[in-house]
């Protein structure tokens, strides 16, 4: 899931799914990786698309931002860091779920052992 706002107009927002098709690192510059994602509605990131490889041009490629942040103690000293703009989520909220079509689902559906709390329709359970 994308957890930063990367490109509004190209509608690469904050909370939108991807799933990971391709990773290329290349041997000669190994800080100068790319991913290539593909998004669940073909609109994202559509202008994107049109800047990969032909042989990919469905996947979104996705390059690692920089941010400078400064550590200070007794002298302030700048720190870079690289990384990408997202993060792995293996659930979601019923809120990102809604309207949503999944080909597979998984769903555990064990009573929680006696020290977690459950919410029903009565209160906690």
């Amino acid at each position: 899931m994308i957890k930063n706002n990367i490109d509004p107009y190209d509608h690469l927002v904050n909370g939108v799914i991807i799933t990971i098709q391709h990773i290329q690192i290349p041997a000669d510059k190994p800080l100068q990786e790319c991913i290539y994602m593909k998004f669940e509605k073909p609109i994202v990131g559509k202008q994107l698309k049109k800047t990969g490889p032909s042989g990919i041009r469905y996947l979104v490629p996705i390059i690692p931002v920089s941010s400078t942040f400064f550590i200070t103690d007794k002298k302030s000293v700048p720190v870079e860091r690289k990384m990408y703009p997202g993060i792995l989520a293996d659930t979601l909220t019923a809120h990102k779920s809604q309207w949503s079509t999944y080909s597979h689902l998984i769903a555990d559906f064990q009573k929680p052992d006696k020290a977690q709390k459950m919410a029903t329709p009565q209160g906690l359970a």
